[in-house]
């Protein structure tokens, strides 16, 4: 599986998500919808290591963050590099007011 998954706890509990260069966008999905189902809404993608975004991932990303707030969560991004921000960009994404420079800073950040 391209996609690593873990629970971190803060004063909630956190899910991050961490796709390998290789995800696709149904393992990103299959994986947001397991922690949303069993209750974690707070949610970290740290995309550490993803270099760059094709549209279809960069909307995979959205579709992953409508469907954790439709679900009553919070998806945010950590570890983003700059052909990331022109991908999400392009998509118009609103996770971009949602991205933090590294994985700690976004898992303190629901505290």
């Amino acid at each position: 599986m391209a996609i690593e998954t873990r629970d971190l706890k803060v004063n909630v509990s956190v899910t991050v998500i961490v796709p390998k260069d290789t995800w696709s966008a149904q393992e990103l999905q299959q994986a947001v919808e397991n922690a949303v189902n069993s209750g974690k809404g707070s949610i970290v993608v740290n995309l550490s290591a993803v270099p760059e975004l094709d549209g279809e991932r960069a909307h995979a990303l959205d579709m992953a963050d409508r469907h954790t707030a439709l679900m009553g969560g919070t998806l945010k991004l950590s570890n983003v590099a700059d052909d990331v921000v022109t991908a999400l960009l392009v998509q118009r994404s609103s996770l971009l007011g949602r991205r933090f420079q590294n994985e700690a800073e976004a898992v303190l950040s629901f505290a």
